[in-house]
């Protein structure tokens, strides 16, 4: 994985950091995915993001690499 960030990377890693504000402006996707809860990782292999979402909603979008939480 590369330290160096170029204005591509920045580009995506901006983009990636809007999507909850995004996603709160969509109250029929949120609606859609209510009954969605998961974690998961989102965005490009050198630059993924783990993702929390409860009841349709991103409730935690930070930068990888994050440990795993039990539930």
């Amino acid at each position: 994985m590369s330290l160096a960030l170029n204005a591509t990377d920045t580009a995506v890693i901006k983009a990636f950091a809007a999507i909850p504000a995004f996603l709160e402006q969509t109250p029929a996707l949120i609606a859609r995915g209510r009954f969605l809860d998961c974690e998961c990782l989102l965005g490009s292999t050198d630059h993924p993001f783990h993702a929390s979402i409860r009841a349709g909603r991103i409730v935690e979008l930070v930068p990888s690499p994050v440990r795993m939480r039990s539930i």
